[in-house]
C-alpha cells in the first residue's frame, strides 16, 4: 500500500488495509722461671659479651581492625519499575512529542528503548496486537524488560501528521518506530514482519525482541 495525500485518502486507505656468635678462642704461650719445661697454659679468652641491644622501643601498635568500610552512597536510587505502556491509549487529544519525548527520559534512565505505535481504535489490528500481548504474560515481561510502549493517534479527527511525517513514511497500521535511551530513531518497523498467515506470531515477537537487545 502506498503513502496517499490528502489526510482524508491517507485514513481512509489505512482504514481499509488494517485489519558482570660466634665464640673466639685464643691460645697464648706462658714461661715459668723454675723449670726449662715449657709449660703451655691455654688461656680462653672469653667472648667479649655481647652487648644486648637496648630493647628497641616497640613501635606504637598498629591498628590492625580496618575502620569500618562506609559504603559511599549511591548517587542514584533504585529508580522504579515503569509499566510496558506508557500511553495506553489512541487519545486525539494527546501531544505525541511530549508523549515520545517524557517516555524517553523514563525509559532511557533505566536502560530501556521505546517503541511508539501509530494506530487508532478503528484499526483491528491494533487492537489485535493489544490483546495478542495481554494474553501472554511471557511476552509482555520480555517487551518490559527492554522497552516502553507509547501510543500515538491516528484518526481523521487527529492524524498527527507533524509528528510522524519527521520520520520514515509507513504503510500499514500499527507501525512501530523505536527509539533508543537518547531519543534516536533506530527503527521503522512495519508490524506486518509480526505476522505470518495475518495472524501474530509468537515466535516471530521473539525474533523482533531478540535483534533488538
Amino acid at each position: 500500500m502506498l503513502r496517499l495525500r490528502p489526510i482524508s485518502l491517507l485514513f481512509v486507505a489505512l482504514f481499509a488495509a488494517c485489519g558482570g656468635s660466634e665464640e673466639a678462642v685464643v691460645a697464648a704461650p706462658a714461661e715459668t722461671a723454675a723449670t726449662t719445661a715449657t709449660t703451655v697454659v691455654e688461656t680462653t679468652t672469653e667472648a667479649p659479651t655481647t652487648t644486648v641491644a637496648p630493647t628497641t622501643t616497640a613501635a606504637p601498635t598498629t591498628t590492625t581492625t580496618a575502620a569500618s568500610t562506609t559504603e559511599a552512597p549511591t548517587t542514584t536510587e533504585a529508580l522504579e519499575p515503569i509499566p510496558l505502556y506508557l500511553v495506553d491509549s489512541y487519545d486525539p487529544a494527546r501531544d505525541p512529542f511530549v508523549d515520545v519525548a517524557d517516555a524517553v527520559d523514563l525509559a532511557g534512565a533505566r536502560g530501556k528503548q521505546v517503541i511508539a505505535i501509530v494506530g487508532g481504535d478503528w484499526c483491528p489490528d491494533c487492537i489485535v496486537i493489544d490483546q495478542f500481548i495481554a494474553d501472554r504474560p511471557e511476552l509482555h515481561d520480555s517487551l518490559a524488560e527492554q522497552f516502553a510502549l507509547v501510543k500515538v493517534n491516528l484518526s481523521e479527527e487527529n492524524e498527527n501528521r507533524t509528528w510522524w511525517e519527521q520520520y520514515p513514511a509507513f504503510e500499514w497500521v500499527p507501525h512501530f518506530y523505536v527509539f533508543d535511551g537518547e531519543g534516536a530513531l533506530v527503527d521503522s518497523y512495519d508490524t506486518r514482519g509480526l505476522m505470518r498467515d495475518g495472524r501474530f506470531q509468537d515466535d516471530l515477537f521473539e525474533q523482533f525482541i531478540a535483534e533488538r537487545s
